[in-house]
């Protein structure tokens, strides 16, 4: 605009210089020609008032942290962090998805963990070291994933380099309510038991929890240590789940 606005004096201060000295057919010809260029300089800064108008709407639609690729891609990310490994690295990788993944060290104060409404991705890390992970893939803004899709999805986060090495082979079991079944939440338990002889500072158990809700809805957790359902006390049975897991 202000270049519009400087072209417009420079032109104006010689066609006033016409019109002082000249006759009055020249006056009549600085006249016309004066309204062109008014016209033309008010729709140039129209224009330029539009564009930085535009681009402020830009900014403001798409603020820092807010993702504008899809639940699945954030979930499904070439590389990312799995149980055991870097928080801090987890953050960095999802740093432009804010607003769908919480990511942050426990022994840090952090307003992120305090955000947790609506999100679809949460680590949380000890010592920059990932010990548990939720996927709530009732938040996911597509369509609800296949049973198998999720069963895929949640294996991607187990640190299976360490598991293959350190941990005996996996135990899976089904776990459902005893009494109408179809009612309620069935739990899909993979758990890890360590090698006698595997490194001190790995932890006794590893697991992972799948959630499965009667509208079809599903989500999981994976962590150290879990806490599995108590069979006695929750009216739950325990069945063996038959499934094998490759990674």
């Amino acid at each position: 605009m202000r270049t519009a606005f400087t072209l417009y004096s420079g032109i104006l201060y010689n066609n006033i210089t016409i019109r002082r000295n000249g006759t009055k057919k020249e006056m009549k010809k600085w006249m016309k020609k004066e309204v062109v260029i008014t016209l033309l300089v008010v729709v140039l800064m129209f224009a330029f008032y539009i564009l930085g108008t535009s681009n402020n709407n830009n900014e403001q639609m798409e603020p820092e942290g807010v993702s504008t690729i899809s639940d699945m891609e954030i979930i499904t990310m070439a590389n990312h962090p799995k149980l055991l490994e870097s928080i801090e690295e987890a953050a960095k990788l999802w740093e432009l998805n804010r607003d769908r993944v919480v990511a942050y060290d426990a022994d840090q104060s952090s307003a992120a963990k305090l955000s947790m409404q609506n999100k679809m991705l949460y680590l949380k890390g000890y010592g920059d070291s990932i010990k548990e992970i939720q996927i709530y893939f009732n938040r996911m803004r597509e369509e609800n994933l296949t049973f198998d899709q999720v069963i895929e999805i949640t294996i991607s986060y187990l640190p299976w380099n360490i598991l293959n090495e350190q941990y005996e082979a996996y135990t899976a079991n089904r776990v459902s309510k005893i009494e109408d079944p179809e009612k309620n939440a069935v739990y899909y338990e993979i758990m890890f038991t360590k090698k006698e002889g595997a490194m001190q500072s790995l932890p006794y158990e590893i697991g992972a929890v799948i959630t499965a809700y009667p509208d079809g809805t599903y989500e999981s957790r994976i962590e150290c240590n879990p806490e599995l359902q108590n069979l006695v006390l929750n009216g739950l049975e325990i069945n063996t789940w038959d499934i094998e897991l490759s990674h």
